[in-house]
């Protein structure tokens, strides 16, 4: 053991100067671990709600993700349709056309047959009338 330095006092104490240990300290470590206690209990129910909240975001986020993808694919059967329509309107409107050129060329074709017809007697009777067509045989013997 070391010598002792300095100057040793003595500390006077009367009776019932002491206070009693359990009957001092027993309320103040009442408060502390009922306080301790009741900071745990606190930090627990948060984190539960946490994680209650990270549930619900989760489910949230998968309901919102399947919603985006019905809607995705509702747009390309609209779009589907849409260009399906697009489609069968421009064949109808090829084969209308089409049906209104064959119908011209019948009408034409009904009408230049219609004004060759007599055009070709009426030309040789003009013609022969305006003695384009002369009988050489008879100028030969005149």
């Amino acid at each position: 053991m070391p010598k002792l330095l300095g100057v040793s006092k003595k500390t006077l104490v009367e009776d019932n100067e002491l206070f009693l240990f359990e009957d001092e300290v027993e309320p103040i470590l009442s408060v502390l671990c009922g306080k301790t206690l009741e900071i745990a209990r606190l930090e627990v129910l948060q984190e539960e709600e946490l994680a209650e909240m990270r549930r619900q975001q989760e489910t949230f986020s998968g309901m919102r993700k399947n919603e985006e993808a019905e809607i995705k694919k509702m747009e390309e059967a609209e779009a589907k349709r849409l260009d399906a329509h697009i489609a069968k309107k421009s064949l109808e409107r090829s084969r209308r056309e089409a049906k209104k050129i064959a119908h011209k060329k019948v009408v034409s074709r009904v009408l230049g047959k219609s004004f060759l017809s007599h055009l070709k007697v009426n030309a040789f009777t003009l013609l022969r009338d305006v003695g384009y067509f002369r009988d050489r045989f008879s100028q030969e013997v005149l």
